[in-house]
């Protein structure tokens, strides 16, 4: 009896991680293997003993796609049993990562193992159109849900010199403004949107927008500048007050302050 039980090989499910890939400008990483019968999937694989939940989700995500992760965070817990579209038979209990990439420039630094055929960055919204893996759709159905639409981000006296007045002197001589703004994140309904919104996008936004052309109105280019804001990004409310505090000899000081909600 003992000798049997010694060569009784136990069949145990397997404890695996999975990472949903995301880079700075909102688009996550998918991959094709031949291990999903075409339906996409996710860096991830098994635990290996004395190796920390994130230490694998790392190290994985570094075998199978060559990228190196700013920032891990662990997002939701999962299982499959025979899991549909697998090559084989199988029972995993999943432990879902979310990993971060440092810069955008690292989207184009993939290099997949033998794991992976082809790989594709996306947005979550059109990941949700995809044939996905139980797991990868999850993960993905899960981070698409938990985004806050709510999440306000902004700054306050922003400064910018530009070129901003109808009188004759504020044509070619700079001015200095002051930008407030606010903005409330919404949840994109469509491709052409980035899904993210980032204090370092948005003040070089307005940035871009301030020095541009010679600006009549301060109210003009706050328009601008909301307009470009509301078609760029997921915005649900935006508000901008743009003050001219110290303008030249002969001109006025003013402030403008516009409200937009989507």
């Amino acid at each position: 009896m003992l000798e049997l039980e010694r060569n009784t090989k136990q069949i145990l499910p397997k404890v695996a991680v999975g990472i949903l890939v995301i880079a700075p400008d909102g688009d996550i990483l998918l991959i094709d293997s031949h291990k999903w019968q075409g339906l996409k999937s996710l860096p991830g694989g098994k635990l290996d003993f004395g190796e920390s939940l994130e230490n694998c989700a790392r190290r994985e995500t570094l075998e199978e796609t060559g990228l190196h992760l700013h920032k891990v965070e662990f997002a939701r817990f999962s299982e499959g049993v025979k899991p549909e579209g697998f090559f084989k038979e199988d029972h995993f209990v999943n432990f879902n990562y979310l990993g971060y990439l440092k810069t955008t420039e690292e989207k184009e630094k993939v290099i997949l193992n033998e794991e992976g055929q082809s790989y594709s960055w996306v947005s979550v919204d059109y990941a949700r159109k995809l044939p996905l893996n139980v797991f990868t759709k999850e993960i993905v159905d899960w981070y698409y849900e938990s985004r806050s639409p709510n999440e306000t981000i902004g700054f306050k006296q922003f400064s910018v010199d530009c070129l901003v007045g109808v009188n004759p002197d504020e044509k070619y001589i700079p001015q200095e403004l002051l930008i407030d703004l606010s903005i409330t994140k919404g949840i994109t309904k469509s491709d052409n949107i980035k899904s993210t919104v980032d204090y370092e996008e948005i003040s070089k936004l307005c940035k871009e927008i301030a020095l541009s052309e010679h600006h009549g109105l301060i109210e003009v280019l706050a328009k601008k500048i909301l307009d470009a804001i509301t078609v760029r990004f997921a915005v649900k409310k935006a508000e901008i007050t743009i003050t001219k505090p110290l303008a030249i000899l002969g001109c006025e000081g003013a402030f403008v302050n516009l409200k937009r909600e989507i």
